[in-house]
């Protein structure tokens, strides 16, 4: 009888227990997901490089991070300084193809341990996962404890948050941090109106509990990274590290609920209401200090307050503005269409490199939420994502009727906007008067979450009115090969990251081989996303690949 599969402890605070792998070669990734794969309490994501984990580490939080190395690999020392620089306080775990003995001076003083590949098991997995952890815990334990002997000299009374010298230090932590990793750093200055009133009308001890109250609301709101402080009289200040514009603003308007959604209490009979305004700033000098600091500051909050109470602005180094009563504003901006504008990528057929279509993209001159990914993920939080998504369509569409005749048009759609938006009123937008094109609708892989089945009417619709569907950022996982059989694209799109540097890695173009064979029966045109060299090119060609796009033929534009 095999022994029981083991388990991690999580924590008490976060179910389940988040995994970062970092691997490039899919085979061992697979061999760790197998391993994984019957432990109770895990959640493991993937990804191929340090930009990916990056990108993920700004999202996403995780207790552990395991570090795929191989014995070729001369980046090892980099890439752990920039993981323990980037998540000093998150347990590492470097998994290697070369001998550990040999790895261990370099892993010593970063990584909790280090295992081979080669050796690996799962018992052996979950063992050193949890004694990293708990080393970690300890380490943890003994940095907050340290943290508490200075705690009294750097808080405010009142609120029990920083005061001034505190504040000081943690700026001179942070801005060694932003500049070390190459991150934003923000400041939001946030003021209580009218408190002035209160501490008259109620006195000290009533004034000094909206205080309290206040503080414990903005405190509870931030992110574990944030800092806070009170200055003095009605004004906090806090710093927000490795967070960009759009971040920032979401940040904002949280704290603007957080105060205003809900009166104070001051007594079992009596309560206040109470608004903020704030003003967020980028801090671009290369060393900060807080005097500094709030002069950006308060010419956002000066901005805020001149468009009324309860209210946020914002100052950049291009100039500032304000972005109204909610965030909601920004969002009915976007979809006013007036602030977004459509680019395009060639897709070619890779036989001959003849242009047989493109691909079109939406992008914003908003500051702060220039890239689909922030402004699409603004609109899901406000629940305005269809209709945003399909202002993006209608702006590619209208570019896209610029384009040479005969050429085929593919336009992107969050699977929410085909369900939720009828058929007819999304063909409507398709300019069919204005030239002979074909139109392909891109569905994305990682967004088809249920059931498929669902989408099978509307997706008739759209081919009964000429248009053809692709699915996008294909991933070789089973989950994608059930959209295949039950939505019958006419297209699907391998994703990016299981394209770039095939040429030189056996292990993708395994996998590709495997993924062709099982659509062969399918009658599906496959175009691979991400080609950036000729040597990639001519090894998806040989693999029967028709189509492709990439930096190869230019970057969007």
């Amino acid at each position: 009888m095999e022994p029981p599969s083991p388990a991690l402890p999580p924590e008490p605070s976060r179910q389940p227990l988040h995994l970062l792998l970092i691997e490039e070669n899919p085979t061992d990734t697979s061999l760790v997901q197998a391993l994984l794969d019957e432990v109770e309490g895990v959640s493991l994501s993937c990804v191929r490089t340090m930009a990916d984990a990056t990108t993920f580490l700004d999202q996403e939080m995780t207790d552990v991070i395991l570090l795929g190395l191989s014995e070729k690999d001369d980046r090892t020392p980099q890439h752990l300084a920039f993981l323990k620089g980037r998540v000093p306080f998150t347990p590492l775990v470097v998994l290697t193809d070369a001998p550990p003995a040999g790895l261990r001076s370099v892993t010593r003083s970063t990584a909790e341990a280090t295992l081979s590949k080669e050796e690996l098991e799962r018992h052996l997995l979950v063992r050193t996962l949890s004694h990293a952890m708990e080393k970690q815990r300890l380490l943890n334990e003994l940095l907050a404890a340290e943290g508490l002997l200075e705690e009294a000299s750097m808080a405010d009374p009142t609120t029990k948050l920083l005061n001034r010298r505190g504040l000081t230090r943690s700026l001179a932590q942070l801005s060694f941090l932003s500049q070390r990793i190459g991150k934003d750093l923000l400041v939001l200055l946030v003021s209580l109106d009218n408190l002035a009133r209160i501490y008259e009308t109620e006195g000290p001890s009533g004034g000094d509990r909206v205080l309290l109250e206040v503080a414990n609301r903005l405190r509870g709101t931030l992110r574990g990274s944030d800092r806070i402080a009170r200055l003095e009289g009605d004004e906090f200040l806090i710093l927000m590290p490795q967070t960009k514009l759009g971040e920032g603003l979401r940040v904002a308007e949280r704290l603007r609920l957080a105060v205003s959604n809900a009166p104070i209490l001051l007594s079992t009979s009596k309560a206040v209401q109470l608004t903020v305004n704030l003003g967020l700033a980028e801090a671009t000098q290369e060393s900060p200090a807080i005097d500094d600091l709030l002069v950006v500051a308060r010419l956002a909050l000066q901005q805020s307050k001149a468009q009324g109470k309860n209210r946020i602005a914002y100052q950049t180094g291009e100039g500032g503005g304000g972005i109204g009563h909610l965030l909601t504003d920004v969002v009915s901006t976007l979809c006013a269409g007036d602030s977004l504008f459509a680019v395009k990528q060639a897709i070619v057929s890779l036989q001959d490199e003849r242009k047989v279509g493109y691909e079109m993209f939406c992008r914003s001159t908003l500051a702060g939420f220039e890239n689909p990914e922030a402004f699409f993920r603004l609109a899901g939080e406000v629940n305005k994502l269809p209709q945003l998504d399909q202002q993006c369509l209608v702006k590619c569409l209208s570019a896209a009727s610029k384009t040479e005749p005969n050429t085929r048009v593919h336009v992107n759609l969050f699977p929410a906007t085909l369900l939720r938006i009828s058929t007819s009123d999304l063909v409507r937008c398709f300019p069919f008067h204005k030239g002979p094109r074909k139109y392909c609708v891109e569905l994305s892989e990682r967004h088809l979450v249920g059931d498929p089945t669902t989408m099978v009417s509307r997706i008739a619709d759209l081919n009964r009115a000429g248009i053809v569907l692709a699915i996008d950022n294909i991933g070789f996982g089973m989950r994608c090969l059930e959209s295949l059989i039950v939505l019958k694209p006419s297209f699907v799109k391998i994703d990016h990251q299981c394209i770039q540097g095939i040429a030189k890695d056996p292990g993708k173009v395994r996998f590709l081989k495997r993924f062709m064979a099982a659509v062969k029966n399918l009658r599906v045109d496959v175009i691979a996303d991400g080609i950036e060299t000729r040597e990639d090119k001519e090894i998806l060609l040989g693999l029967g690949v028709a189509y492709g796009q990439g930096r190869l033929w230019g970057t969007a534009q």
